[in-house]
């Protein structure tokens, strides 16, 4: 019993603590690949042939020594064009040791970025990882997340009838999943 109230008693003091309040910033490579279906308007593709690369960018402030709330920006490069998804990203650590496996949920807004074609979306992105202490300032990221974004597309078609040319505009919704593995630092 003894022991028992000594565990509850650090494990509460190590929550409290405000040593480990403050801000924290990482940078992690995403590389991840189509899961599931692409939804096309209400056409539905098979997605396993997509692959995604991006570079995530996150600052947070830890309020305890668990719980970190901030912002990230990805740039992530997937089907011939590139988007930046920015939002808000909330972080909690199981622990305050050396290893500790966390858990991170982003949600918010794909920009379209070099595509006049496409427009951006709505995107959550749901992880879990582990965070390896290297040094004092320096932790290592190590993250499984499922990535669920949406944008637009539009094209214009030169379309024949009856030997007359005419040009339709047309505009795509698009729904895609990945499964994305991250690595990184934390500082």
């Amino acid at each position: 019993m003894h022991l028992c109230l000594f565990t509850l008693l650090s494990e509460a003091q190590e929550i409290l603590d405000d040593s480990n309040k403050g801000m924290i910033y990482s940078t992690e490579f995403c590389f991840g690949t189509g899961v599931g279906n692409v939804r096309i308007d209400n056409s539905i593709l098979d997605a396993n042939y997509e692959r995604t690369y991006g570079l995530k960018f996150l600052a947070t402030y830890k309020f305890v020594s668990n719980l970190a709330v901030g912002g990230t920006a990805i740039y992530d490069y997937y089907s011939d064009s590139g988007f930046l998804l920015l939002g808000p990203d909330v972080r909690y650590f199981t622990s305050s040791a050396d290893f500790s496996p966390f858990v991170s949920a982003n949600l918010g807004y794909a920009i379209s970025v070099g595509d006049d074609n496409r427009s951006g979306g709505f995107y959550y992105y749901p992880s879990a990882g582990v965070k390896i202490d290297i040094d004092r300032k320096v932790d290592l990221l190590l993250s499984l997340g499922y990535k669920r974004q949406r944008f637009s597309e539009e094209n214009v078609e030169v379309v024949d009838i009856d030997g007359l040319e005419t040009t339709v505009q047309k505009k795509d919704d698009f729904s895609v999943g990945f499964l994305v593995i991250s690595a990184g630092i934390m500082f």
